[in-house]
């Protein structure tokens, strides 16, 4: 290359080549590693199951689906911006903006002209739904700056808002406002400014902050603190709803809407529009009516109103639903023509072209682009191969003159393909739907579509990535810009059979049926280390004995049983009683059972009489294993321990899954280039005096590699913040194993004829580090450091099934001494060994040193580091007695009777050679062997220098080999090194004696092995074919601090940060960068949720976009894989709502009195104390205000409060005020009369225990508690004001550690989720660290006053009915009877909770790194309700045989309750230091600060929240059903049909059964809006016309799922469970819902 002219270059200076994903190789590539990550991990030991399994998972189309091919066609251009000035449109002055991010001449979008038309010229409110990376805010703020500078020319730019950019969350508020500060940063003279919860009141500090975050001065005129916007407020004022609510009540900030700076407003807008549907929605028109009303008196066309959107509708067929949503949503007129879609150029450009070529020219075009790309031969090449294809000679003549000196590549494809009629009949089919590629590849290229190699898809697929290169020029449309999707999904478990015939399920099926004769089907369970099958279950007692039935999800309540004609492990090896402190020899427990494999009847084997429900009985005889929270500890088959477990069920994490699809995603990505025009140009952004000098550059300077990037999205927080590390740690897993791998292959003549032992690694290793620039902020000791602990990993064998050694890479062996010499006793009878035969029996045995982790370390590794877990201790031989204690395991094992890997296999070995010895004569001979052949006390020994002496204080002498005495066997290289494979264990070993496995009690026989051959499994796969890549994975979720995000974003952006793990922070319109990629850990939500995360790649056109997703093991999840259409196809419904709501209405009419009312008596604003309790108190004051009747109030409320509410709140006459003040029915008065009366009961009992001298003082900080409350959270948690669906009660985990991570990370949660998530003894993961929570927050001590108190509440769910009760626990009221059956409350369900309103504290221990498994935590109970609820409204549907009485409810009473599984939690009151209740309590705690505290700690206590909200009660009268079963599956039927039918997100709906007065053979089914203060979903639910419509929906949900077979008498994932009703899974069946539904529906 050194050779080209600059001339001839393809791409001019700076350029860039992208090549696409192969979406062919890609999707193979994720089926092959997924499919063989579940074939390897799940590695049956029976070769029947195996075989099974295998055929069932490699069913085509089981697990991934697509490529699924979808065009996104970029928009039409219209006018710039330099014609909009000049024709007199915009202002003069809109030159001065001209920049950068905004060049006057580029092109707009047509749909961007026709708005900012209708805007300026028409004076029309708009509603932009355009799509990603449509440029929606240009549309919105170039008129808004137009606006501005035409007042600037007139010289009437005072002070004062004139434009609000209202967002549904700061992320978009803080990106936008690094928009305005590149497109402002010429005009000083317009202002603008962020007012959040983020935005600091303190002018310096706000400063101080700026400059921290961005290492520069805030512009003069972004107003960056509080202070200056009460001053002088903005021009431009970004928040959120939220914060708009506090603002047009708090009296501080009346200054935006009232007095001197407040007559301009002129513009609203929204961003992210479709998120306001439901109660939001209505909130949200509620909320911009009192705005308007506030700065325009509700003056008609006085504002202009601005949506955007990304997704919003069909279509134009929805154009008259959105325009109704707009005006319904803003109070203003909107109509059809007001909707800006986005105008894009059609897919077929052509209608008719000159014809179809050989279609393999596709392939060999594709190859000498992608490869060649800045060859001045490619024009000719091109050329040729074209006409050698058929291409008529006058178009590729013609495409060759248009491109000119240039040598354009892209146009030259577009010149030629923009007429090919393959092409053009591949843009309509794409016009018309996304279409699977092999599908659409068929009907194009039929005569390749029977190829079994998929040749008529790569065909297609490298047109596709052609006609995505081909454009006319410069930013030109692309003939087919692309996108890609694949679905994966998660394998839900593995089911047996319990017939004779066995047969093998990967749906789940609890029956089958065999001649006729219906059996039991079993859930497998299989051991990690030998595949040994397992069946998982759990015993279910009924009145006729106990019954083996398939588990719930609980794994604590699990028991596994194997069949008892297993061979098993009788003794458990001695070495690993000592590898793992506290391992528990429980292998002679097995308890010996019958099973009848019909019903699933269990009793013991020696019962007399085996009776249960089938006339004939099919007995098998069983094991039962001993069990420990679900746990088996031990595998009965071959002896290995684990306290974490030996069993798992065929189901993996869902970070185990998603970390091998984005390792594989990750390495599909293909590098983006840029091209210089020579070698001699610096290339660090063009600036001369640069220092930086670009390592990665190829070809003598000319091709620089940028970084490859793709987005991680989870829905959960937690699930972000854990993958993030989680990927790290097993990325580069794979990756040092990979570079081990590639240094032995590159220096292959080097390590065999110099023998290479373990150290001679660590030197090229390193040089491979900084090649790849793995470790940059290590130092080179450090970076040795970690290589020594790579290396000393996989020589300790740990992993050892999916290690180097364990697939055959790589093997190691001692290095025999000097002077060593077989021992003439085992060359003689009765072993008659040959000499290298003894050798090896020396290797074996010595052997243990090394796998048990006796082995001396270098100084740069220590084997207590976390990295050698499980075995991170130091471990020691010497001849008997093991002391598990201190690590010293016995050589020969002097226990009588037990048993350890070296006698075991020295008595096999016996066996096996026929000599006739005992186990006693084999321990024998292990004695000798430590006493005389290695002789380790004798100086002489020629073992001298491969051992190490330890002196181990009470024990004596012990010892270690040294880690240099081990030789590579690098069967990667070296094809002469043999290896052996057990034909029963199928380990793989370097030694063979006569066949004898060395593996624990295995019986097996060695047979020679390539394990080139035999071993091609995931695992192998990726050491040997993963591209050497570094990785990089960060989160990017809400627990970030605004500082902490955006530098994480601008490293991702550059290319410091390979991956982010986000979830939903990126998902609306926040700027990233380019990306070709995004991998969705979830399904989303949404439609709209899925079209905003994929549209987070592709936004530059030159290249293929690629999304993948993962479809967990839950309903959503699997409904959607079934269907992926739905999501691709991403079709939007119109948000909905109705304004009309009545208790909406209500709140905003008391907001705008109460604002109102405050700014006339300020000093009444604050808490709850400043308010209630003053003299007057603030409601007798209020009504005082009211009683006045305003005329202004009267005349507000009538522009506010819609029309059709008007006579129902009673508008004219003031009956309104009733709801507010009245002694009934006014809800300030409720809350007012409830504060009253709690603080005076409190001061009641405190002045009984002051007389009594009981300690009161706890009384006296909860009266300040509830004193000192804020009032708007008081107000809104009380359904006074509006509250929006955002969590009213936010706590937070307070980080008292001083470290940078701590500073990064601000962790706050609704109170709901914080009850787990920030429970005491919870764990969670942030920032890349784990942080323990261990206090409960206390209030801190006001100006001496003393701390407030915690509110603690009495209560009960009752057994019989599960309805709850509560009650304040300082009355003293005990809980005794079921206020809705009228049984008694005795049950172990009820205690007492506190609300730990002020938060959480965590450990002030430095934090941990997070392992392979998920942070401990606490879970709450399910949500209870407790029957109170205003009822409101009532409707009955006759269907088959019985009525449908659906009532509509507010006010909803219902909790939720975190008891630690019963534990509860210890806690000191003093402090709030907290334990669950079965952890060890210390003598003496600190407090969370590191003082000594000499509080006590109290139980029994569990924490709990209460919340209101909307329900919907449906009744099916007439019919009724004793079957729980039943009434569960019918339940969650009806959820999953409401959440498809409506559009409603599943996790915004929940329900309950409850038992009207105790009958539980007719239960109301109750759905509820699982949002505090309710959303509206139940009362669409609710109506009389949905209703039809959801049932119906419910069945087809039900009917698509294939559990259970042709019987469905199953459920599982994708239908019923849910991981919130797991405390029912045993109970839901399909088939008792279809049934009931087909029967209503008929």
């Amino acid at each position: 290359m050194d050779s080209i002219n600059a001339a001839s270059w393809i791409v001019t200076e700076g350029g860039k080549m992208t090549v696409s994903i192969d979406p062919i190789k890609a999707t193979e590539a994720i089926n092959r590693s997924y499919l063989n990550y579940l074939d390897t991990t799940f590695r049956l030991r029976d070769e029947g199951l195996r075989n099974a399994f295998r055929q069932e998972l490699f069913k085509p189309g089981r697990f991934v689906k697509g490529p699924i091919l979808e065009a996104t066609p970029p928009f039409m251009e219209d006018t710039s911006l330099q014609d909009l000035i000049d024709e007199g449109l915009l202002a003069g002055s809109f030159s001065l903006l001209e920049s950068e991010s905004l060049p006057l001449k580029r092109p707009l979008y047509r749909h961007q002209a026709t708005a900012i038309r209708k805007v300026i010229a028409d004076n029309r409110n708009i509603v932009v739904a355009t799509g990603t990376g449509s440029g929606k805010t240009e549309i919105f703020i170039l008129p808004i700056l137009n606006h501005l500078l035409r007042q600037k020319e007139e010289s009437r730019l005072d002070a004062g808002v004139r434009a609000l950019l209202l967002y549904p969350m700061n992320a978009l508020a803080n990106d936008q406002l690094s928009r305005l500060r590149k497109l402002l940063s010429n005009c000083p003279e317009i202002t603008f400014g962020r007012y959040t919860g983020e935005t600091e009141e303190k002018h310096k500090a706000a400063v101080d902050l700026y400059r921290k975050m961005f290492n520069q001065e805030p512009l003069p005129n972004e107003m960056v603190s509080r202070e200056q916007m009460w001053e002088r407020p903005p021009h431009i004022l970004l928040t959120n709803y939220a914060m708009l609510e506090y603002l047009l009540l708090r009296p501080q900030d009346n200054v935006f809407f009232d007095g001197p700076y407040a007559g301009n407003w002129r513009f609203i807008v929204l961003d992210e529009v479709h998120t306001y549907t439901g109660a939001k929605g209505i909130e949200i028109a509620m909320l911009l009516r009192r705005l308007k009303d506030r700065v325009a008196n509700s003056e008609p066309g006085r504002l202009c109103c601005i949506a955007t959107s990304a997704t919003l509708g069909k279509g134009e067929e929805d154009y008259s639903g959105v325009a109704l949503f707009a005006s319904r949503l803003f109070g203003e007129p909107f109509a059809d023509k007001d909707i800006i879609s986005a105008t894009r150029r059609k897919v077929a450009q052509e209608e008719r072209g000159w014809g179809r070529p050989d279609p393999e020219v596709y392939l060999k075009w594709q190859s000498i682009v992608n490869r060649d790309f800045a060859d001045d031969t490619i024009l000719p090449r091109l050329a040729e191969s074209g006409r050698e294809a058929g291409i008529p000679v006058s178009i590729l003549e013609e495409a060759e003159s248009k491109c000119g000196v240039k040598r354009d590549i892209s146009l030259f494809l577009y010149e030629v393909l923009k007429g090919d009629l393959n092409l053009i009949q591949l843009q309509k089919q794409l016009e018309k739907e996304p279409r699977y590629l092999f599908e659409a590849a068929s009907e194009i290229f039929p005569e390749y579509a029977s190829s079994e190699d998929m040749e008529a898809a790569r065909l297609v697929a490298a047109l596709v990535d052609l006609a995505v290169k081909a454009r006319p020029g410069g930013d030109n449309q692309a003939l087919l810009p692309a996108r890609y999707h694949v679905f994966v999904r998660a394998i839900e478990g593995a089911y047996l059979s319990l017939a004779t015939q066995k047969q093998l399920f990967l749906s789940r099926h609890e029956k089958v049926k065999k001649s006729g004769v219906e059996y039991q089907v079993a859930e497998l369970a299989v051991c990690y280390t030998c595949g040994a099958a397992y069946l998982a279950g759990e015993i279910q007692s009924s009145e006729d004995g106990n019954y083996f039935a398939q588990p719930k999800e609980d794994r604590q309540s699990i028991t596994y049983l194997m069949p008892a004609d297993t061979e098993v492990v009788e003794e458990l090896d001695e070495d690993e009683e000592v590898g793992f402190q506290g391992a528990a020899n429980n292998l002679n427990t097995l308890a010996r059972y019958k099973l009848c494999v019909r019903c699933g009847k269990i009793d013991r084997h020696n019962v007399l009489l085996f009776q249960c429900r089938c006339e004939k009985p099919s007995l098998q005889e069983v094991y039962l294993l001993p069990s420990k929270v679900g746990k088996v500890t031990t595998c009965h088959v071959c002896g290995r321990f684990s306290p974490h477990g030996m069993l798992r069920r065929f189901s993996v994490g869902t970070d185990a899954a998603a970390s091998v699809l984005a390792t594989s995603l990750y390495q599909q990505i293909r590098p983006k280039f840029e091209y210089l025009r020579s070698s001699s140009e610096r290339i660090e952004k063009g600036d001369e005096w640069s220092s930086t000098r670009v390592s990665s550059v190829r070809e003598s300077g000319f091709q620089l590699e940028a970084a490859r990037k793709f987005l991680i999205f989870s829905d959960s927080r937690q699930d972000a913040a854990f993958f993030a590390p989680y990927f790290n740690r097993t990325y580069l897993q794979i990756l040092r194993r990979n570079l081990i791998v590639r240094v032995l292959k590159e220096l292959r003549k080097e390590v065999l004829e110099n023998k290479w032992r373990l150290q001679d690694l660590v030197k090229p290793l390193q040089r491979k580090v900084k090649e790849l620039n793995l470790f940059p902020e290590m130092s080179n000791q450090e970076q040795v450091n970690e290589i020594w602990k790579w290396l000393m990993y996989e020589l300790l064998g740990l992993d050892r099934r999916l290690g180097l050694e364990g697939l055959g890479l790589l093997g190691f062996t001692l290095v025999k001494p000097a002077y060593w010499a077989a021992p003439p006793a085992l060359m003689c009878s009765p072993w008659n060994l040959s000499e290298d035969e003894v050798w090896t029996l020396f290797q074996v045995l010595l052997g243990s040193f090394r796998l048990k982790g006796a082995i001396l370390f270098p100084d740069n590794a220590a084997p207590t580091d976390e990295f050698f877990q499980p075995r991170n201790r130091e471990y020691y031989f010497r001849e008997h007695r093991a002391v598990h204690k201190k690590g010293i395991l016995s050589w020969s094992s002097a226990a009588s009777g037990r048993m350890n890997a070296r006698l075991d296999y020295l008595t096999r070995l016996a066996n096996k050679i026929g000599a006739n010895t005992t186990v006693d004569e084999c321990r024998a001979v292990l004695r000798r062997l430590w006493d005389s052949s290695l002789d380790l006390e004798n100086p002489h020994s020629c073992w001298k220098d491969i051992f190490t002496q330890e002196h181990i204080q009470g024990e004596g002498t012990a010892y270690r080999i040294r880690y240099n005495f081990w030789e590579l066997q690098p069967g990667v290289i070296n094809k002469e090194i043999t290896w052996f494979r057990c034909n029963k264990c199928h380990s793989l070993t370097l030694q063979n004696i006569r066949g004898t496995c060395p593996s624990y009690r295995c019986n097996g026989t060695l047979e020679l092995c390539d394990p080139d051959i035999v071993l091609d499994g995931h695992y192998r796969r990726l050491y040997l074919e993963t591209l050497p890549l570094a990785a990089r994975s960060e989160e990017h979720t809400a627990q970030l601090t605004g500082q902490a995000a955006a530098k994480l974003q601008a490293d991702f952006i550059g290319g410091k940060v390979n991956i982010l793990s986000c979830s939903t922070t990126f998902e609306l319109g926040v700027d990233v960068g380019e990306l070709e990629a995004v991998f969705m850990r979830n399904v989303p939500p949404s439609a709209a949720n899925y079209v905003q995360r994929a549209g987070r790649a592709g936004r530059r056109t030159d290249s293929s976009a690629f999304t993948l997703t993962f479809a967990q093991r839950r309903s959503h999840d699997l409904n959607h894989f079934a269907e992926p259409w739905r999501m691709v196809a991403g079709k939007i419904g119109v948000p909905y709502f109705k304004i009309a709501n009545e208790k909406v209405a209500r709140r905003h009419l008391y907001a705008v009195v109460l604002a109102a009312f405050w700014k006339r008596h300020a000093r009444y604003f604050g808490n709850v104390e400043e308010f209630f309790l003053a003299d007057p108190a603030g409601p007798e004051l209020l009504q005082a205000f009211i009683e006045q009747k305003p005329a202004y109030i009267k005349e507000s409320l009538n522009r506010i409060i819609p029309p059709e509410l008007y006579e129902q709140l009673q508008i004219d006459n003031w009956g309104w005020v009733d709801g507010l003040l009245g002694d009934e029915k006014g809800v300030l008065a409720r809350a007012y009369q409830e504060i009253k009366e709690d603080i005076e009961q409190l001061q009641q009992v405190m002045n009984i225990h002051i007389q009594e001298q009981r300690p009161s003082d706890y009384i006296l900080r909860l009266i300040r508690t509830l004193k000192r409350k804020p009032l708007l959270d008081f107000l809104s948690s009380r359904n006074v004001i509006p509250k929006y669906g955002f969590p009213v009660d936010v706590v937070e985990l307070h980080l008292t550690h001083h470290g940078v991570e701590a500073q990064r990370l601000e962790l706050q949660r609704d109170l709901r989720i914080a009850l787990s998530e920030y429970a005491p003894s919870s764990e969670v993961v942030a920032g890349g660290k784990l942080w323990t929570s261990r206090y409960i927050k206390r209030s801190p001590k006001m100006q001496g006053e003393g701390g407030w108190e915690w509110e603690r509440f009495h209560y009960a769910i009752c057994d019989y009915c599960q309805s709850y009760t509560s009650r304040r626990a300082e009355f003293n009221q005990p809980l005794e009877q079921c206020n809705n059956c009228g049984n008694s409350l005795s049950g172990n369900n009820k205690g007492t909770f506190i609300i730990p309103a002020y938060g959480f504290i965590a450990s002030r221990e430095t934090p941990a790194t997070p392992g392979d498994r998920r942070p401990e935590r606490t879970y709450t109970t399910r949500i209870h309700y407790s029957g109170v609820a205003r009822l409101s409204n009532k409707v009955e549907i006759r269907l088959k045989d019985m009525t449908l009485a659906v009532t509509s409810a507010t006010h909803g009473k219902l909790a939720v309750i975190n008891n630690a599984g019963k534990r509860k939690f210890k806690i000191c009151t003093r402090c709030g230091y907290a334990l669950v209740g079965d952890e060890k309590t210390p003598e003496q705690h600190d407090q969370a600060w590191g003082n000594k505290c000499n509080g006590t700690l109290h139980g029994w206590y569990s924490l709990g929240h209460e919340f209101e909200t909307d329900l919907a009660m449906l009744v099916f009268e007439g019919y009724q059903n004793e079957d729980r079963g039943f009434w569960y599956s019918l339940l969650y039927a009806l959820l999953e049909g409401c959440s498809e039918a409506l559009d409603i997100e599943r996790q915004d709906l929940d329900g309950v059964l409850y038992y009207l007065g105790g009958d539980t053979a007719k239960p109301a089914i109750v759905i509820f809006d699982d949002v505090p203060g309710g959303a509206g979903h139940a009362h669409r639910i609710a109506r009389a016309e949905n209703m039809k419509m959801l049932l119906e929906s419910a069945l087809a949900r039900l009917e698509r799922c294939d559990c259970g077979g042709d019987e469905a008498d199953a459920s599982c994932y994708g239908c019923l469970r849910h991981y919130r009703n797991q405390f029912c899974h045993e109970l839901l069946n399909r088939r008792k819902a279809i049934d009931f539904l087909r029967i209503l529906l008929k």
